[in-house]
């Protein structure tokens, strides 16, 4: 079985493989990590609806030596 994807090209899974994604991503469980990121992006978006769909962005020029690659 082969998953095709745009950002990551094509990778082959064995049937065994494949079937345990599929179980994962169907039963699988948020850890606290994942949870507590969606709970601060919905703090951000109630946020972000409540002053009228504005978003204040502040650029800040960085020092030239600080610059890497």
């Amino acid at each position: 079985m082969a998953i095709s994807s745009h950002a990551f090209g094509c990778v082959t899974l064995t049937k065994k493989d494949a079937a345990q994604f599929s179980r994962q991503v169907k039963y699988g469980r948020a850890n606290a990590a994942a949870k507590s990121t969606v709970s601060r992006g919905l703090a951000m978006n109630t946020e972000f609806k409540s002053g009228g769909g504005k978003l204040k962005v502040k650029a800040v020029r960085r020092k030239k030596d600080a610059v890497v690659g």
